[in-house]
């Protein structure tokens, strides 16, 4: 068995792939950033280097957490308790803190590219002094380089420990790294049960971290040492792998309760379609790990010990999960459903007769829309009185009239206004107020 040092084979596995990983997504960044148009009319942005480069140093974020923790909890957890580390434990520690560095790495390289994005310029402009500072005090800022700090102590931890508790005191140190994401992410900005929203995805992080951690390190440990019983890793992890899943399932649909804030938002959401698609990667998963159970778990308990079934079903859990993995990284760098839901919807509120008239249109897009009227008094109250609304949008040679139907007191809608072409919409919309016609005319954008 080799160990002589973190640099030897199994070690380069791990370390070239991230290191390359991250290379590449700050050259294609720069060079994406360098030629980015920033200027013009509208919001300016740091150019599609930087939206690639925040998805992918959050995804090698994730997985630098997940291997650093693996690698730990197989030193101090899964391996056989003795009172200091075998060589083998000591090789996984290593393996550790070699994770934990491309862990810290990924945090800065998350700093740079957040600053990027926020100061709407590409990553050389971004590194300037002043915008380091001030983006430093801000919570995202502050927190990937709380947790690249963090990660730097779990590296030396990790490469020096000797002992089952040191490896374990890593383990507990790098839990508190899971409290980042959540804080700079979704959960930390919700408005609503914000701290059952940042506990909720810290123990799902946990949960991901344990059960594709534990996996990568084993798949490390069946593949580099083949003469090692894994019956005694393996069971041990079956069983905390099944706490992971129920953890896994019960946080998903609390953050699925928290950020779907309708059920069609599940279909006609990118969020809610990418929920769906973790719940069925979820199901797979779920299916491989009773498979493993059942098969892999008597294989290598008999008499031959074969862990040939162990790792086959490994290697296909470890690919779902870093889709998975890869699908919760597009979930984060984007809006939950209902942020999406509300923020595709065009509305125009201006005045009609005494009052005033409000118009939405969802999702503001070529197609199919949801068009709404409403018609209030001047308290905003919807008018009981009002009658007879007409409405039309009118956009070059395009002319469409709204087919109203009433939906309440001063309430209209049209459930399927089909507008074909994007662009700036003329609306004007007539009523009856008191007996007498009013008219109000206002402009609705379609994207």
């Amino acid at each position: 068995m080799n160990v002589r040092g973190p640099l030897n084979a199994p070690s380069r596995t791990l370390l070239l792939p991230a290191a390359a990983l991250l290379a590449v997504t700050v050259l294609v960044a720069l060079r994406a950033g360098s030629v980015a148009d920033t200027g013009g009319i509208g919001l300016q942005n740091a150019g599609p280097g930087t939206t690639a480069g925040l998805a992918v140093a959050r995804f090698a974020n994730y997985l630098a957490l997940t291997a650093t923790a693996g690698f730990l909890l197989l030193a101090a957890v899964l391996l056989p308790a003795t009172p200091r580390l075998s060589t083998l434990g000591v090789a996984a520690t290593r393996r550790a803190g070699i994770a934990a560095a491309m862990w810290a790495a990924s945090a800065l390289t998350l700093f740079a590219f957040g600053l990027s994005n926020v100061s709407a310029r590409p990553l050389p402009e971004a590194l300037a002094p002043d915008l380091l500072a001030r983006f430093a005090t801000g919570r995202f800022g502050a927190l990937t380089l709380a947790q690249a700090a963090l990660a730097m102590v779990v590296c030396v931890i990790a490469i020096a420990a000797r002992t089952p508790a040191a490896a374990s005191a890593g383990l507990a140190i790098g839990a508190l790294g899971a409290l980042a994401p959540a804080l700079w992410g979704h959960a930390g900005s919700t408005q609503t049960l914000r701290l059952v929203a940042v506990a909720s995805d810290v123990v799902h992080l946990l949960g991901v971290a344990t059960w594709l951690g534990g996996l990568i390190a084993l798949l490390w440990l069946a593949s580099r040492h083949r003469d090692q019983d894994l019956g005694i890793p393996v069971r041990r992890f079956s069983r905390l792998a099944g706490w992971a899943v129920a953890a896994l399932a019960v946080t998903g649909v609390m953050t699925t309760l928290l950020h779907v804030g309708a059920a069609e938002q599940l279909l006609d959401t990118t969020w809610g379609r990418l929920v769906l698609l973790k719940s069925a990667l979820f199901a797979a998963l779920m299916w491989f790990a009773q498979t493993q159970r059942r098969r892999a778990l008597p294989a290598l308990a008999g008499p031959s010990r074969k862990p040939r079934a162990f790792r086959t079903l490994a290697v296909a859990e470890v690919g779902l999960m870093l889709v998975a993995l890869g699908t919760a990284t597009t979930m984060a760098n984007g809006a939950p459903a209902e942020v999406e839901a509300a923020n595709r919807i065009s509305s125009v509120v201006t005045t009609l007769g005494d009052g005033q008239l409000n118009v939405t249109l969802d999702p503001a897009e070529v197609g199919s829309n949801e068009f709404h009227v409403y018609v209030l008094d001047d308290a905003g109250r919807q008018r009981p009185d009002a009658a007879d609304a007409e409405a039309t949008l009118t956009s070059g040679s395009n002319e469409v009239t709204a087919e109203l139907f009433v939906a309440g007191p001063g309430h209209w809608t049209t459930p399927a206004l089909t507008l074909p072409a994007p662009g700036d919409w003329q609306l004007r919309i007539t009523a009856l107020l008191d007996g007498e016609p009013a008219t109000a005319t206002a402009t609705i954008t379609v994207r």
